[in-house]
């Protein structure tokens, strides 16, 4: 599963562009849904790549993208579904910034799904 937090590309449309380096310019609407697609359409691939790597161990999987508020923690949405799915296991990334082992999503994760967490890096760290 990969939630998708719809709608941060609007987010943007908010921030005045000079306090992200960019010429002070409006975002406009289209531009920030271009961005919102493709954000989509990122999650849509992970997900397939995610559940076509599961199936290749011998896991049942199903390519699954969540499209959740952008106010609700991306964790609780994780250990959500694995409730309503009764999910025997949930995988997820380390998404480490800085020097800490576990990014937030990941902590929370591991402190309340309702079963086993693997916390999987990519490059082995």
């Amino acid at each position: 599963m990969v939630v998708w937090k719809a709608g941060l590309a609007f987010e943007l449309m908010e921030l005045p562009t000079a306090t992200i380096g960019l010429p002070a310019a409006p975002l406009d609407v289209r531009t920030a849904l271009e961005v919102d697609e493709r954000a989509y359409a990122s999650a849509r691939d992970l997900a397939r790549q995610g559940a076509e790597l599961a199936r290749e161990l011998g896991l049942e999987a199903d390519p699954l993208v969540v499209a959740e508020d952008p106010d609700i923690p991306i964790a609780e949405t994780i250990v959500s579904l694995a409730r309503e799915r009764d999910a025997q296991a949930v995988v997820v990334g380390p998404h480490r910034h800085g020097p800490a082992l576990l990014g937030s999503v990941s902590r929370d994760v591991v402190r309340h799904a309702p079963c086993p967490v693997v916390v999987a890096s990519r490059n082995g760290a």
